[in-house]
């Protein structure tokens, strides 16, 4: 590495290439120029810096070059930036990757970029040669889609699940399933098959009507599709931006405003709780009243049956809860079955043989029998349903309440932010305010163009159905009916296909997830599990049986992210260095053993860099870690200069 952005000069770093001493540590104070490490490693490889909601936002203004270097260079003279990175198994190097930019001081001391080289040296029998298909090979080795489940700000993990859970997790998931392919593939089925029909001359009027109307449903598809795609964008980008206002309210100097702010930010995860609760609730009514939906319908007639029953049970004409069969036998014995004997003139046979005569319902009796019981077990759990409706509409009453509560003291927050003497605090609220309504308006939105694109699957579907028996009583070519039927199925084997990828990444990845939140974090008997649904919303149910992602504490839900991180990387299926800034930011005490102890567990086999701040990498940390540890650095700030260096710590 040389002279990116604190690093003055040249550095060098080697990573530990040992199986069962996989770690490499990166230690330093606040400020000292960690994260541009894993800048460094993101520029190199894709030609950005990897970040994400405005961390570096001044820093981003600048160029990579470092400033001391600027500040040294002469009028005309020029200097390079470049980062090396050499990648292999063990002690062999198969890939060097290097990103380098050339600058030149201008008349005016401003910097002017003269010449950028990327290039890949393979490594071949006969020495390195460079690479032709470079962004194919970056892609082989890790795309950039999932790289930020390799190289990751761990201070970043606990707004992964307050910003957009479900959208981030699909698209976690969507990326590591690398479905782009088969999506692809399908959309070209489909634009080939399209064009096909089109070009068939002298087609049944029908066929040509149906095919047409199908094309211009799926065109309009594409057409919701790409909406769809920028509304969750503009979402995400405007939670981002509301979230980038909430930190800086959060951290603001006044005493007043971050107390305001973090009251909101409990109201905001308060609210999150009641909706998931209320949703819980929701499917328990519907429960219930599907399950009794048949008993309801058939209501009036159960309770004639069950009226005529006891009418028949008071008039003594019900037959005994005992199989008439069984009585037959005691009588023919003539013993009883305590071993009594029945003679034929004792009171005792003329009772049985009185109770065989009351069983004028012959061979149903035992059914009667039966469905009278059925009919009072119905009728005793109807009316403990009912109970049960009436306690959770109570309880649903008492949530809408509270949510309106927690809206109205939103509100009051609002003015109170707005109106305050301080200007900046003031602009800051007002534009947070119209992200706001912007944020529902594009929701808004997204949940239009998801039931559109709904529809349309469905009329796509039946059109589809009715196309394929039209080519098939048609009087085209068998060829052109081929043809067009083998695209249709094959769009429809690659849907199920991607689909079924999908679903087995989601399952595993919530198993893995579950698997790793449990072995770190510190008071598991509090939690009970946790789950991705279909609609990839994550949720942690505590002991309680209730969800309560939303109620977890920052270091809680960072291990939460950790586990998800390590799991996402685990079934990627590409074996690439993982790299983790700041991992154990919002963690201390017990937890941070627990995941010094556990994450090289999960990590085995992979070559793992931490980069670690001086409070993080406790001495507890370090004896946990250091059997799976072989080398550790520490980045040296001159504050004078404001340059830094990496130095290798002698164990």
């Amino acid at each position: 590495m040389e002279n990116f952005r604190q690093y003055y000069s040249k550095q060098k770093i080697d990573f530990s290439i040992k199986p069962k001493k996989n770690f490499t540590i990166i230690s330093g104070a606040n400020g000292c120029g960690k994260t541009n490490l894993l800048g460094a490693i993101n520029w190199c490889f894709y030609n950005d810096e990897g970040v994400e909601n405005g961390k570096y936002k001044e820093t981003k203004k600048l160029e990579v070059l470092n400033e001391k270097v600027l500040d040294d260079m002469k009028i005309g003279e020029k200097k390079n930036v470049s980062i090396k990175i050499f990648l292999g198994e063990g002690q062999t190097t198969d890939f060097v990757i290097e990103r380098k930019k050339t600058f030149k001081k201008t008349d005016t001391g401003r910097l002017a970029l003269v010449d950028e080289d990327f290039k890949i040296l393979k490594k071949t029998s006969g020495g390195f040669e460079e690479e032709d298909n470079k962004q194919i090979l970056i892609k082989q080795i890790l795309p950039k889609e999932i790289r930020s489940f390799f190289f990751f700000d761990g201070e970043k993990l606990d707004s992964f699940f307050k910003i957009g859970s479900g959208t981030n997790i699909k698209k976690a998931i969507f990326d590591v399933s690398q479905i782009e392919l088969i999506n692809n593939t399908i959309s070209h089925t489909q634009r080939v098959s399209r064009e096909i029909e089109k070009g068939v001359d002298d087609v049944n009027p029908k066929i040509k009507e149906k095919s047409e109307e199908k094309s211009s449903f799926m065109e309009k598809k594409e057409d919701l599709e790409k909406q769809k795609k920028e509304h969750e964008a503009s979402i995400e980008n405007t939670e981002k931006d509301i979230l980038q206002i909430d930190n800086f309210l959060r951290k603001f100097g006044r005493s007043d405003v971050s107390s305001l702010q973090k009251e909101r930010d409990r109201l905001k995860e308060e609210a999150k709780s009641i909706q998931d609760r209320e949703g819980e609730i929701k499917s328990k009514i519907t429960e219930v009243v599907i399950d009794n939906y048949p008993s309801s319908i058939l209501s009036g007639v159960i309770e004639n049956t069950i009226n005529e029953v006891e009418k028949l049970d008071k008039q003594k004409k019900l037959p005994p809860e005992i199989d008439p069969k069984y009585l037959e036998k005691i009588l023919k014995l003539n013993k009883c079955i305590c071993g009594r004997c029945v003679d034929k003139k004792s009171k005792e046979f003329k009772l049985i043989d009185s109770l065989i005569d009351r069983n004028s319902f012959g061979e149903n009796a035992s059914l009667l029998i039966e469905g009278r019981g059925i009919l009072n077990r119905d009728s005793e759990r109807k009316e403990d349903d009912i109970k049960k409706l009436d306690e959770l509409n109570k309880e649903f009453l008492r949530l809408e309440e509270r949510y309106k509560q927690v809206g109205n003291r939103n509100k009051e927050i609002n003015l109170a932010l707005e109106g305050l003497d301080e200007e900046e605090i003031s602009q800051k609220e007002t534009k947070r305010n119209m992200l706001h309504m912007a944020l529902i308006k594009e929701e808004s939105y997204l949940a239009v163009c998801k039931n559109d694109i709904k529809n349309l699957d469905e009329e796509i579907g039946d059109l589809a159905k009715e196309l394929d028996d039209l080519w098939k009583k048609s009087n085209e070519s068998n060829e052109v009916v081929s043809q067009i039927r083998l695209l249709n199925e094959s769009s429809d084997v690659l849907n199920k296909i991607l689909n079924e990828i999908v679903e087995e990444v989601r399952n595993t990845i919530q198993i893995k997830t579950e698997e790793y939140f449990f072995s770190m974090i510190w008071n598991k008997e509090s939690f009970e599990k946790v789950r991705i649904d279909d609609n990839y919303n994550l949720s942690v149910i505590n002991s309680y049986g209730n969800e309560c992602l939303h109620s977890l504490s920052s270091g809680q839900r960072q291990v939460l992210a950790l586990s998800f991180m390590a799991a996402l990387k685990e079934v990627s299926g590409f074996d690439a260095p993982v790299v983790i800034d700041t991992p154990l930011g919002r963690i201390s005490g017990e937890p941070r053993d627990n995941i010094a102890k556990n994450l090289p567990e999960y990590l085995k086999g992979t070559q793992v860099t931490l980069l670690v701040t001086d409070t993080e990498y406790t001495t507890s940390f370090k004896e946990k870690i250091k059997e799976r540890t072989e080398l550790e650095y520490q980045i040296k700030l001159n504050k004078k200069t404001g340059t830094s260096s990496i130095e290798k710590y002698e164990r």
